[in-house]
Parts: C-alpha cells; sequence; structure tokens
C-alpha cells in the first residue's frame, strides 16, 4: 500500500515536471518569434507549476519571465523577476552557488542597459567571485562576465579597474604552459 501511495506521488512530481518543462519551452520559443502575450501566459504557468518542484525551477522561470519583460522593455517588471529569481536562489541554494550568480548578472546586464553602473559593479563582483570558485577557470562565463565589468568600470572611470579585468579575461584564455 505504501509502495503504491510513493508511485502515485512520484507519479505527480513527474507529471508536474514534466508540465513546467512544457511550458517553459513553449514560453521560451514563443519569446523567440516575438509572441509576447502568448509567451507570458506560458511562462507563467510555468511559474506557477515551479511552485511545487524547487527552487532551481523557481528561480528558472522567475529570470525566465524578467527576460521577457526587459526584451519588451518592462524594465520595473523586469528587474522585479530578477530579483525574485536571486532572492529565491540565495536563500534556497546558498549565497555561493553558481545559479546564484547567474542572477546576479542578469540583474546586473539590466542595470546596465538602464545606466545604473553604480548598482550593477557590486552584482558583477560578487557574481564574479562565486564562479571563480564554482567553475574551472577556462569557463567561458567567467570572460563574459569580466566583459561586462570591464565596461561597467569605463563607465564609471574607474579604468584602471577595467584595464585589471580585461587582463584577467585575456588569462583565461591563455593555454596553460606544459607540465614537465
Amino acid at each position: 500500500m505504501l509502495g503504491a501511495a510513493v508511485l502515485m506521488l512520484a507519479g505527480c512530481v513527474s507529471n508536474e515536471r514534466f508540465l513546467w518543462e512544457e511550458y517553459t519551452t513553449a514560453g521560451i520559443q514563443a519569446v523567440r518569434v516575438g509572441h509576447y502575450a502568448r509567451a507570458e501566459q506560458f511562462l507563467t504557468r510555468a511559474a506557477k507549476k515551479a511552485e511545487e518542484l524547487g527552487p532551481q525551477e523557481k528561480g528558472r522561470s522567475f529570470n525566465n519571465l524578467a527576460e521577457l519583460y526587459r526584451r519588451q522593455g518592462r524594465a520595473a517588471d523586469a528587474e522585479r523577476y530578477f530579483t525574485r529569481a536571486l532572492s529565491v536562489k540565495e536563500s534556497e541554494l546558498g549565497p555561493a552557488h553558481p545559479d546564484v550568480a547567474t542572477s546576479l548578472n542578469n540583474l546586473a546586464q539590466l542595470y546596465v542597459a538602464q545606466g545604473r553602473d553604480s548598482e550593477a559593479a557590486p552584482l558583477l563582483e560578487r557574481s564574479l567571485a562565486i564562479q571563480e570558485k564554482a567553475l574551472d577557470a577556462e569557463h567561458p562565463v567567467l570572460g563574459r562576465t569580466l566583459t561586462l565589468l570591464a565596461e561597467v568600470y569605463r563607465h564609471l572611470g574607474r579604468e584602471e579597474d577595467a584595464f585589471e579585468a580585461e587582463v584577467r579575461k585575456r588569462l583565461l584564455r591563455e593555454e596553460p604552459s606544459p607540465s614537465k
């Protein structure tokens, strides 16, 4: 009897996850072709399903909605959902989780687009610190974060910091020296 209940529960979870994935995929496809109203319907449904799944799904769903709103020029809505994604990931996955770094980058990119570089810089610095601990030194995400950070530093008149970020990015691309 208990085994049947566990299997039924597992089936429900699988069904919820399947629906979440389908809504997410349909929403992202609708965003790509510019069908924003349809995308919002699917991504909102995915966010509701994500509540039953877990922090990564919730964070991803909030991020997808934020990206939709960013593309539509709805900056306040985008900021609200990028912030929600960040909050969920920090509280449920921990402040040093790589998914937190992704959310920090997404929010920072929104701020850069709005000319809010002084708010973007600490987010990117924190993201970079997480990435350096969690990812391989050659991971391409590090390079993208360093590029954006250098841009932000330039906007803020921090030329030396921008130069350092660019040098660090170039060092990522260098081949490791052969072992002797």
